[in-house]
């Protein structure tokens, strides 16, 4: 089931990781996928762009994921956010999921697992942002303005 094209942002520092998800994405999606290695620039990004889905991996060198989901769900709230992690720190990954995540995606993934939560996520976002557009529905207040 497809709910149509969504811009997801990747956030990986493993470049194998990015250039896998993104073939996934291009050949098997009609989504669009701007990834990206640095997490402040994909904070960057999110400031500046509309988005659907955030997905950001646990452990990256300049900045944990905690930290970067931490910052995402502050500056955006309602975007879903998706974890990927191959930690085997299950009271780490336990803690992030407190975090607003909407899904979480193991390493090594199955593809058909992350493209039903890509459209799990994308269908729930389709249908908060109509809830806002309702006649006396509250602001979404993440849409760059």
């Amino acid at each position: 089931m497809s709910c149509g094209q969504c811009r997801i942002v990747l956030v990986d520092d493993e470049p194998m990781v990015v250039a896998a998800i993104s073939a996934f994405i291009a050949l098997e999606t009609d989504h669009e996928l701007v990834a990206f290695n640095d997490p402040e620039a994909a904070l960057d990004y999110l400031d500046d762009h509309q988005v659907d889905i955030v997905i950001a991996d646990l452990v990256m060198s300049s900045m944990t994921g905690e930290a970067f989901f931490e910052e995402v769900g502050r500056r955006h709230p309602r975007l879903p956010r998706l974890l990927l992690t191959g930690c085997c720190d299950q009271q780490r990954v336990q803690a992030a999921g407190g975090m607003g995540l909407t899904g979480q995606i193991d390493k090594p993934w199955c593809n058909e697992e992350l493209r039903r939560l890509i459209e799990t996520s994308v269908e729930a976002r389709r249908r908060a942002r109509e809830q806002v557009a309702e006649p006396g529905a509250q602001p979404a207040g993440d849409a760059p303005s």
